[in-house]
């Protein structure tokens, strides 16, 4: 709990200093019958004194000089120095008393060093009234440079509040403006909003090198909500940066937050607030972002590397959202979830953090992890330890040393369509967890194995893409495929059943794109215990070539046969190459252009190309056709029909001049 020292304080609204006091100058009183009159004191006078007879409006205009009183303000006045708080100081003659006091509205003071009230809880200046301008003053050296009390429509601005036990401090003070002030080096907080001090801007100040106390220390606020912090420099505090306790709705946002000791920005008991748009670097023993027991919280497009702990941390916290950050580079983890369920961790990127990119420990449940980049980070990109029923899809964990790590009975998680690939050892690692649902997960180029489940049953594993050197390992009861059923898989099948896998030798002899060879698959003897009984095969385009006959002789005819099929139902671009080779060596080409494959094409045609043979070259011909991607050149499917020609004549032709006097046309939608 932080301290509720204070009695009730207030609130503010303000003018820069030179436009303000020359708009002032001369103020009506009343309704505006008498003219505002303006007063000098000359040093060795009192500026009491002149309040004292001066009228409500009037302006008063301190020459250069040390004053030394305790002064009260109880009347509508503007009260400035000549040539601002460098020539102009008032120091308290009480220490026990505030150096202005001000009780009355509208009244405006500024360009004052105020020092000396450092009796416990009193202030350079301290308000308590609405719509007064405090501003261009210089507050140092009291137990609070500035203070408001039960105050509201205020205006601090432009203010220096340095080396006091707080900068700026409201209690009970809403709807004021607190902008473009300095609050360094004091011993407490640079700004405090105590108690009920609500709906407040706080706004481009700069809070550097303030000591801190219970958590204290460049800006807080305890039991305010609807506040607005934006903008400003939080840096060095000997505490947290930003500190919200039993504080909601306020929006916290576009402040640069850097190098304080614990942590960047702290949210405890602290609901419905929004943190955005903030740098929080360098907390040199905490993290960026930390919210303990605190609900409804929407983090989202904030920057948090470097700093000692883990980016952003949520303990005891649920509800919560934490969404398109940046948590890079911090010593332990990227983003941590402790004890804290029902989150949804959505679209931010952690990599190169010292332990995890996303970790979530100790019961953290039904949290949702989707869309996040982990890659590059000392340990896991996902950590699971001791948390079940969370969802985990559409994750990218590249070059961690695990791509997605469950441990320690983390159990009843779903994994769906992540990819976790080029990791240093494995690609999915569960580890004593059970009853796992692993589906449309891609784990490819690890360097361990693409899965590795050690003291884990029960886990049911299918639809996923494995294409490592090393596929599995298993050394428990787990489930590899599910029954065949109707759907779209992973490589693009029309049937779901069990995995890809790269290294899998047997045949699909059916043509349903599932395995019928060689079951279950078991990685080698890798997987202990049963397999994949319905491992996936590709289900690509085909074409084959074939002839009549294997042997021909001058005067037959030759009936070259094509069939093309498509089994995928979408449209395949492709590349059609048909040639012929000869015993020579050389090659004569019948087809080479770019083609499109109806989906379900079922191209068969054994009368593709006839022609008479003349007498050619006795040997052994071969034909090819090929089909391949346009783009990369790879090749998808390709056949051989290899024949003979047995010569009788002493004479020969060249096949080429036969085969150049016909032309080759192909329509794969109307099947000719």
């Amino acid at each position: 709990m932080k301290s509720k020292r204070r009695e009730k304080i207030g609130k503010r609204k303000a003018l820069a200093f030179v436009i303000l006091f020359a708009t002032l100058a001369f103020v009506s009183v009343g309704i505006g019958t008498v003219s505002a009159a303006t007063i000098y004191v000359n040093p060795g006078e009192s500026i009491q004194a002149a309040i004292d007879a001066a009228n409500p409006g009037d302006v008063i205009i301190v020459r250069d000089g040390i004053y030394t009183e305790n002064i009260n303000v109880n009347k509508r006045l503007t009260i400035r120095s000549e040539n601002g708080a460098a020539s102009t100081m008032v120091e308290a003659a009480s220490t026990s008393d505030h150096v202005f006091e001000i009780t009355a509205d509208y009244v405006n003071i500024g360009g004052f060093t105020v020092k000396g009230a450092n009796g416990y809880g009193k202030a350079g200046i301290y308000l308590c009234a609405d719509s007064c301008n405090i501003a261009y003053n210089t507050a140092s050296y009291n137990d609070d440079g500035i203070h408001l009390s039960s105050s509201s429509n205020n205006l601090i601005a432009n203010n220096n509040c340095s080396n006091n036990w707080a900068g700026i401090y409201l209690g009970e003070s809403s709807d004021n403006s607190i902008n473009n002030n300095i609050a360094s080096n004091n011993l407490g907080v640079g700004i405090f909003l105590d108690e009920h001090s609500s709906d407040n801007n706080i706004t481009k100040n700069v809070a550097i090198n303030n000591t801190g106390v219970d958590g204290e220390g460049g800006i807080s606020l305890y039991a305010s909500d609807n506040n607005f912090i934006k903008g400003n420099i939080v840096s060095n505090s000997g505490e947290d940066g930003i500190y919200l306790d039993w504080s909601s709705y306020n929006t916290v946002m576009d402040n640069i937050v850097s190098n304080n000791a614990q942590m960047g920005i702290y949210l405890e008991d602290s609901n419905s607030n929004i943190i955005t748009n903030n740098n929080i670097s360098n907390s040199s023993d905490g993290g960026g972002i930390r919210l303990e027991n605190c609900r409804n919280n929407s983090l989202s497009n904030n920057n948090i590397s470097s700093n000692y702990y883990d980016g952003i941390i949520l303990w005891e916290s649920c509800n919560n959202t934490v969404t398109n950050n940046t948590a890079n580079l911090n010593n332990e983890g990227g983003i941590c979830l402790d004890y804290s369920n029902n989150n949804t961790i959505t679209n931010n990127t952690a990599n190169e953090n010292n332990h995890s990119g996303i970790h979530l420990l100790w019961e953290s449940r039904n949290n949702t992890v989707t869309n996040n980049t982990v890659n590059s980070n000392n340990y896991s990109g996902i950590y699971l330890s001791s948390s079940s029923y969370n969802t985990l899809t559409k994750n990218t964990c590249l070059n961690n040393r695990h791509g997605i790590n469950l441990r320690y009975s983390s159990n009843y998680n779903m994994l769906m369509c992540n990819t976790a690939n080029s990791n240093d050892r494995h690609g999915i690692c569960p580890r004593n967890s059970s009853n796992n649902t692993l589906t449309s997960n891609t784990a490819n180029s690890n360097g361990y194995k693409g899965i590795n489940l050690r003291d884990s049953n029960n886990n049911l594993i299918y639809n996923n893409y494995f294409n490592n050197t090393n596929n599995a390992h298993d050394d428990g009861n787990n489930i590899w495929n599910i029954a065949k059923t109707a759907g779209t898989n992973i490589i693009g099948g029309s049937w779901l059943g069990g995995n890809y896998w790269s290294d899998y030798a047997g045949e699909d002899l059916d043509g349903d794109g599932l395995g019928d060879t060689l079951l279950p698959y078991d990685s080698f003897g890798c997987i202990i215990n049963g397999g994949d009984y319905l491992p996936l095969v590709p289900v690509r385009p085909t074409i084959s070539i074939y002839t009549d006959k294997t042997s021909y002789t001058a005067g037959e005819r030759m009936h070259l046969g094509l069939d093309v099929k498509n089994p995928l139902d979408s449209l395949q671009r492709v590349s059609l190459n048909i040639y012929l080779e000869m015993p020579t060596g050389g090659t004569f080409t019948l087809i080479d252009s770019t083609v499109t494959l109806p989906i379900g094409l079922d191209y068969c045609n054994p009368n593709f190309k006839v022609f008479r043979l003349p007498s050619i070259p006795a040997g052994t011909y071969t034909w090819h056709a090929k089909l391949s991607d346009p783009f990369t050149g790879e090749i998808i499917s390709e056949d051989t029909a290899e024949w003979a020609f047995v010569s009788t004549r002493t004479q020969t032709e060249e096949i080429t001049e036969v085969l150049e006097q016909t032309t080759v046309e192909i329509d794969f939608e109307g099947k000719t």
